[in-house]
């Protein structure tokens, strides 16, 4: 993901982006390398808006949970 998409990401995401998140801290075991971009949405509009921007942007996600 380019800078200015990553900047433009978090300005829509409205917190609960982060950015190289190992993933360990979410897994029963406590194993999973980092994480390019993790989003936890508040509510489902933000989500909305999120997801629309990845697909607009042609960016790859993986929604897991």
């Amino acid at each position: 993901m380019k800078e200015a998409q990553k900047k433009a990401l978090a300005h829509i995401a409205a917190g609960g982006l982060y950015l190289d998140q190992p993933l360990a801290k979410y897994t029963t075991i406590g194993i999973g390398g980092p994480a390019a971009c993790l989003y936890e949405p508040s509510d489902i509009r933000s989500l909305s808006s999120v997801l629309a921007f990845l697909n607009r942007e042609s960016i790859q996600y993986l929604v897991i949970g």
